[in-house]
């Protein structure tokens, strides 16, 4: 079960449980088998929060640049045409 392919479980609700929804009988698994079922899945809890923050930040710093580049454009306006004349939509 892959995290990273869209699934809609939590990682909480994963650890929570104690066991994975792949595996039908806990009993026909081996303790070591289930510890590595349960750090490959914390593995990929914890690439996705990584992933998701990372993700987060870029869209904040993006936006700021942004917001820093309106009083620039705002500034040099005067210099261009309007869109809409270049188009011919407005006499």
């Amino acid at each position: 079960m892959s995290l990273s392919q869209g699934t809609s479980l939590s990682c909480k609700s994963l650890f929570s449980s104690g066991k994975s929804s792949k595996v039908n009988s806990p009993e026909a698994i081996s303790a070591e088998q289930k510890s590595q079922i349960q750090h490959t899945l914390h593995i990929e809890c914890n690439i996705a929060k990584v992933k998701a923050e990372i993700i987060k930040e870029q869209d904040e710093k993006r936006i700021k640049e942004l917001k820093d580049l309106v009083p620039k454009l705002e500034e040099d306006n005067w210099k261009y045409r309007p869109i809409d004349e270049l188009l011919g939509l407005t006499s």
